[in-house]
């Protein structure tokens, strides 16, 4: 029966290469530049949120990892392979790498172990009943088993979070990123997906790195805190390490960065949303 295995951290290995390394990039959007000089490294096995109002960039850099957007300078190594024009090694980093959206990009017209089988068969080229055995473990894993024959439009935000969560796993990945996988969803269901990306990086020893708006929740899910702010990371460390202080100037810096540049009613909001760290004037 194939399964999902445990990965041992390569960050423990004596000598062993981060699973992720960033040097220099930058990245414009037209004239706009949206990521800034960024230099980062994250080692296998880790688990971090990225933290930064609207606009910091933080989605940009997710999609970057991933090759969903082309950065413009400097180098983006994923697990030994750069991410550039050449089609085989970003083929090989894909097949290494899970995505999970925040609008959760389930197909409709398929059930939900049919949404979980379709990559396995075509591209891991599984038979049926393993494709199918395997969908199930996972759906098991994210507690949502019992949806199986659902359609996505038959489920709650929370379970289809859920269902794409699963679907990120089905490829056996090294690294899952979550792109603001919470932000549609009420705190209860907000709370079953945190808890479900927790158990995936704590039992399978999978990388993850999910970017949320939200400190306090950052806080309780996270070992390792970024900070990014008007496209650069401007904090980098454990939770503790991040102050009050430092939590308004994180806030405070994009804002003010982004003066009369249409940083937007709806930035704003999103700043005086965070928990327990008010919006700076």
């Amino acid at each position: 029966m194939v399964s999902i295995h445990y990965k041992p951290p390569m960050a423990e290995a004596p000598g062993a290469d981060p699973i992720i390394r960033i040097e220099a990039l930058d990245k414009w959007f037209g004239d706009f530049q949206v990521l800034r000089g960024i230099d980062l490294s994250v080692g296998s096995g880790e688990k971090v949120v990225i933290c930064g109002p609207s606009g910091s960039g933080k989605s940009t850099l997710i999609r970057c990892v991933c090759r969903l957007e082309r950065h413009q300078r400097g180098r983006i190594v994923v697990d030994g392979y750069e991410l550039n024009d050449e089609t085989r090694s970003l083929a090989v980093v894909r097949s290494e790498v899970g995505m999970v959206f925040q609008s959760f990009n389930l197909f409709p017209h398929l059930s939900v172990l049919e949404n979980l089988t379709l990559a396995p068969m075509r591209v891991r080229k599984l038979a049926p009943k393993e494709a199918q055995d395997l969908a199930m473990e996972l759906l098991v894993r994210v507690r949502i088993p019992e949806q199986a024959h659902k359609y996505p439009a038959q489920l709650s935000g929370g379970q289809q979070q859920r269902v794409a969560i699963a679907r990120a796993l089905v490829q056996d990945p090294d690294l899952i990123l979550a792109d603001e996988p919470i932000a549609s969803l009420d705190p209860h269901n907000t709370k079953i997906v945190m808890d479900a990306l927790r158990r995936i990086n704590r039992d399978f020893g999978i990388t993850v790195i999910c970017n949320l708006h939200s400190l306090e929740l950052a806080r309780s899910y996270c070992g390792r805190l970024i900070g990014m702010a008007a496209g650069r990371v401007v904090f980098d460390g454990t939770p503790e390490q991040l102050t009050e202080l430092e939590a308004q100037r994180l806030y405070g810096l994009d804002r003010d960065a982004r003066h009369g540049a249409a940083a937007g009613a709806a930035d704003s909001a999103a700043e005086e949303s965070v928990l327990g760290v008010p919006a700076l004037a």
